[in-house]
């Protein structure tokens, strides 16, 4: 066992933990040390090689970085709308690996335009929107991008397209419960971000898409949970109404209510059959419901543990839906891995979103970087690097001509 000792500097190591919110317990806990073990180190800056080895991994930063000369530089903190029982809830390692694997994606977008003439990003289509009034705000973004009754039933990545179509990086995240986020948006004048939560239902990650968006037209960052009835922030709720306005406009609700109204009522099955037919999620119909006096405040406290539900639903036992695969031939082995390569390539696309994955394409197809440089960046290995290729040819998901 080697007993070399390396010195590395001590403030990137204590910004390594405490830049994703790890605690010194975490990491002890995961390296079977004490926590005193790890105040050692980020004071004295001496471990061994396998110790640094076992900190990079954790901290997901390269080894290296602990032998930088320079200070660290922190980022400025986010501002975190999350809220549960109207109490601030605490971030974890988890969001900010999210956030920073976000903004990592966007650098390298970046970087290919410091490098290579092709690459000039547009500004932020929505930029200079300036409205006080969520109703206007949200009749621009709709005639922009042309939403109508007509498409309001198209698929998720169709709403998607629409967003990144403006400069936007849009990211879907695997890995982090609905109630801890649901979604996060990063202003950027150039290549703005904003992120979904996977998990979450379909109609449901189309309002968050839209907050987040909202989010960017006033240029106010920040991470969300989205508490449809909570209005302790006014940003939150402003980018809450332009969000409802966008998938449903008042007047079109208030026009289809009038003239079926038996929904008046607002019963159970009423708010469940009008998300389907708008094609919204449940708070949509609910939110619509409150702002046009449909259900009064009463009524909604009479009833909040129902509407609570629409808001955090239970989750789907997916155990029935299991498949014994044991039980498959082995003719069925060369579709099964198939398989699983697209549910991979689908994976990627959506965590790295059709913009970023398109433009490193097009930086490939352009002798700009290497298939392996592609697929570093995407964290996916070459097989599944030529499925994404079959898949955004085949769906002609390009982004640009």
């Amino acid at each position: 066992m080697s007993t070399e000792i390396l010195n590395v500097n001590t403030k990137w190591l204590k910004w390594a933990r405490t830049s994703v919110k790890y605690e010194k317990d975490d990491v002890a806990s995961k390296l079977n040390v004490t926590p005193e073990k790890i105040t050692e180190w980020e004071e004295t800056g001496k471990l061994t090689p396998n110790e640094l080895m076992a900190l990079s991994d954790i901290y997901e930063v390269s080894p290296y970085t602990f032998f930088d000369g320079n200070d660290p530089v922190y980022d400025d903190e986010i501002l975190d709308f999350r809220t549960v029982n109207s109490k601030k809830i605490s971030l974890t390692p988890a969001i900010m690996f999210e956030l920073r694997r976000a903004k990592e994606n966007r650098d390298t977008l970046l970087n290919f335009e410091d490098d290579f003439d092709d690459f000039e990003f547009p500004l932020f289509s929505l930029n200079t929107v300036d409205s006080d009034n969520p109703i206007i705000v949200a009749r621009t973004i709709r005639n922009l991008l042309k939403i109508s009754r007509a498409n309001s039933h198209r698929k998720l990545d169709y709403w998607i397209n629409l967003i990144e179509s403006l400069g936007v990086l849009v990211f879907e995240f695997y890995n982090i419960e609905p109630e801890q986020l649901r979604g996060y948006a990063l202003y950027y004048d150039k290549l703005p971000i904003i992120g979904i939560n996977h998990k979450e239902s379909n109609n449901a990650k189309k309002f968050t898409l839209f907050h987040e968006l909202a989010h960017l037209i006033i240029k106010k960052e920040g991470i969300s949970n989205i508490n449809e009835y909570s209005f302790i922030n006014n940003d939150e709720a402003y980018c809450n109404k332009v969000a409802a306005e966008v998938l449903l406009p008042n007047d079109l609700f208030q026009k289809y209510i009038g003239v079926n109204p038996s929904f008046k009522k607002f019963k159970t099955e009423d708010i469940k059959r009008l998300s389907q037919i708008f094609y919204v999620s449940k708070q949509v119909i609910v939110r619509r419901a409150l702002d046009l006096g449909f259900i009064t405040s009463n009524d909604y406290n009479n009833r909040i543990s129902e509407f609570n539900e629409y808001i955090n639903p239970p989750k789907e036992n997916n155990s029935n839906k299991r498949v014994n695969n044991k039980s498959q031939s082995k003719d069925n082995k060369p579709k099964d891995l198939d398989k699983g390569l697209h549910n991979k390539a689908k994976m990627a696309l959506r965590k790295n979103g059709n913009y970023f994955t398109c433009l490193l394409i097009k930086a490939y197809e352009e002798e700009l970087i290497t298939d392996v440089d592609m697929a570093l960046e995407l964290k996916v290995s070459l097989e599944v690097m030529s499925k994404i290729l079959s898949i955004i040819d085949e769906e002609d998901l390009y982004v640009f001509s």
